[in-house]
């Protein structure tokens, strides 16, 4: 963030489904990081809605969870400004995209109502904030099925700033079993924000395997076919607050 420094999207190479795996990295100048809340209220939105329905299943209904990993919700002060980040790992889709998608569907409902108890439903994107992280499902439809992620990706409220870069470098992923790249994680800023953001994102390829040829920079030291840093690689813009 210009007056501020880098909001980076850090995506885990695990399919595992608890834990926080995605996280801001350093920033700069940066004068408060708030945990503002690992938002309960969205652990229980399915049973709610059912409860509301019928009140007496609640009693003996168990909680189902949203998230298997919890969207966090941090408030950063960089200079008097303040910049919100909702920080997910959505469900993977091991097991297959169709299969999974289901889940994703809901998780990406709820950060968007999260997001809209914030700062409104009417007009969230005139306050600076982004939804970032490993988001477990690619734009294109493709096995079968669509994107979770239209509630998301199709809100006028935000900008999916890796759009800004040709479209043969959108993606964030290399899928090893079938040598394809995919973009998983994401950068989703709010409009005003993204409209005083006059630059492309950063990317860091170094850590993908040898086997991703598509891929033609020097990798880091130690990273070969079969030995990566992840599957995944972090990218990152700099925001203008």
């Amino acid at each position: 963030m210009k007056t501020g420094s880098v909001v980076l999207a850090v995506p885990s190479s695990s399919g595992g489904e608890t834990g926080c795996q995605v996280a801001p990295l350093s920033l700069e100048r940066m004068t408060t990081v708030r945990a503002r809340r690992v938002t309960p209220e969205a652990r229980i939105i399915e049973s709610k809605v059912r409860a509301a329905k019928n009140p007496a299943l609640f009693r003996f209904t168990p909680i189902v969870a949203v998230f298997s990993r919890d969207c966090l919700e941090v408030d950063i002060d960089v200079n008097g400004k303040t910049v919100t980040l909702f920080i997910n790992h959505f469900k993977s889709m091991l097991g297959g995209r169709k299969k999974t998608r289901p889940k994703r569907l809901k998780q990406a409902h709820a950060v968007r109502q999260i997001v809209e108890a914030r700062f409104g439903s009417a007009s969230p994107g005139q306050a600076p904030w982004v939804v970032l992280g490993d988001l477990n499902d690619f734009p294109q439809p493709a096995d079968g099925t669509t994107t979770a992620l239209d509630e998301l990706l199709g809100w006028d409220q935000v900008e999916n700033v890796i759009d800004r870069l040709p479209v043969a470098e959108r993606f964030t992923h290399f899928f090893d079993k079938t040598g394809e790249l995919w973009q998983l994680d994401y950068l989703l800023v709010s409009t005003s924000l993204a409209a005083a953001t006059n630059v492309t994102p950063i990317l860091v390829r170094k850590g993908l395997s040898t086997k991703a040829t598509q891929i033609t920079e020097p990798r880091f030291p130690g990273v070969t076919a079969k030995n990566d840093a992840s599957d995944h690689f972090p990218f990152g813009i700099d925001l203008t607050l």
